[in-house]
């Protein structure tokens, strides 16, 4: 019967691959993303040719008989190496490439000396269950096997080195939580050394193991493969998740800075690289977040001599007066010194504009922090409309006033005419014509 525990080992490494092999397509630059890649795809691809069917494939179609057992051997090095420049490149990256480059020398050296030993033993006879039983006692067996435990030995003590010494110097965290996890792992494949050489050296000395080694090592491998792929994954997997949950309010922020940013992109579209989305995806939700904001400050930044700090100042206090926190006083005075200056550019034609102030004198809502900035963009946006329509009232109300002044000047006007010429307008004709 099939044992199909290496498919499920492989299908968790190749799992956890899909989302790392996403962020290398996005950043293919990044040595620790390459590092991350190649650790799950060696562990995935060493348990695929560890099961059955393939492992027997891999022999017949090759001519050589448990070639799939040196190539699943050589994986798990790989991923060894891998998870070594993983640790190298996030410890010291300036010297990273330099100290990675010697564990890939020892690595090539361990693997000539394993196929050379494995072709000299001439394991003639296909075992995919059972190699290890059988051949254990067998010429070159005992140098190829610690061969290959000796350099995994050395790997996993170097990873729970660097990896305990990095996770200390973290905060309480998701990759901290990760490294730990993959800490685990490497103890594990450190038992594994163990228990795999004990067995070695005690068949070829003429004893026997009390228990079965088969099972316990394929235990200890799909223990450590979830190990180590959980704890390369639970720092991603953990960002992704907040960003799910943080999705819904960040989403209603952006969306509710578009009234400003649509105002200020129909005055002036010059800062804005691209439509925006509606519903910008999860994925870039942030950048398009981000993005909004810069394009907000740019309007404003480029039309701030047309700001009205008076409006603002009113707004501001009208709005303590009633209550409102500070910060929801900044807003109000912000939307409604806005709302001035959107008002003037969009009634008023670009030849005939003359801004009351100097640009560049007159900063609003320059946080240090993003976060803090969406958030009072976001309520500077929401007062937006109602600022906008208060200060056309407001205008209309003024053109009303002043309609209303001049009529009632030129009423006073024509009073005045009346009672100089006595009461007798005809007359005032008349003398007009007399002197011509």
């Amino acid at each position: 019967m099939t044992d199909h525990s290496p498919l499920v080992a492989a299908l968790i490494a190749f799992l956890a691959l899909v989302p790392k092999s996403v962020q290398l397509l996005r950043d293919p630059g990044n040595p620790a993303l390459r590092a991350t890649c190649g650790v799950l795809a060696s562990l995935g691809v060493a348990e695929v040719v560890s099961w059955g069917p393939v492992y027997h494939a891999i022999g017949q179609l090759s001519g050589v008989p448990n070639l799939a057992r040196y190539l699943m051997h050589l994986c798990a090095l790989v991923a060894a190496a891998a998870v070594q420049s993983l640790f190298l490149h996030l410890s010291d990256p300036r010297t990273a490439r330099r100290r990675a480059a010697h564990r890939w020398l020892l690595l090539a050296l361990i693997a000539a000396i394993m196929a050379a030993t494995f072709l000299a033993a001439g394991f003639s006879v296909e075992d995919a269950e059972n190699f290890a039983d059988r051949y254990a006692a067998a010429p070159w067996m005992r140098e190829y096997m610690l061969s290959f435990l000796a350099y995994l030995a050395l790997a996993m003590i170097d990873i729970m080195r660097m990896s305990i010494r990095y996770s200390r110097q973290l905060p309480a965290s998701a990759l901290r939580t990760g490294l730990r996890v993959l800490t685990a792992g490497a103890m594990v494949g450190l038992i594994y050394v163990l228990h795999k050489a004990s067995f070695i050296l005690v068949v070829s000395l003429g004893g026997t193991m009390p228990w079965p080694e088969g099972p316990a090592s394929k235990v200890l491998i799909v223990l450590g493969i979830v190990l180590v792929s959980a704890g390369l994954v639970i720092p991603s997997t953990a960002k992704a998740a907040t960003a799910l949950r943080q999705w819904p309010g960040q989403y209603r922020l952006y969306r509710a800075m578009h009234p400003l940013w649509r105002a200020l992109y129909e005055i002036d579209s010059t800062a804005n690289l691209n439509p925006p989305h509606r519903r910008p995806p999860l994925s870039t939700l942030g950048v398009e977040t981000y993005r909004r904001v810069i394009e907000i400050l740019d309007g404003l930044r480029r039309h701030d001599g047309y700001l009205d700090p008076e409006a603002g100042e009113r707004a501001a206090g009208a709005a303590s007066a009633a209550g409102r926190s500070p910060a929801e006083a900044r807003a109000a005075g912000d939307a409604a010194s806005i709302a001035a200056m959107v008002n003037y550019l969009s009634r008023t034609p670009e030849a005939s504009r003359r801004p009351p102030r100097p640009g560049g004198g007159l900063a609003l809502m320059e946080e240090t922090d993003l976060d803090v900035s969406v958030r009072h963009l976001a309520a500077v946006s929401r007062m937006f409309p109602a600022a906008l329509a208060a200060d056309l009232s407001r205008e209309s109300g003024l053109s009303l006033e002043a309609a209303h002044s001049r009529e009632s000047g030129l009423g006073l006007g024509l009073e005045a005419g009346h009672g100089l010429d006595g009461g007798h307008g005809l007359d005032g004709g008349r003398v007009d014509d007399d002197a011509r």
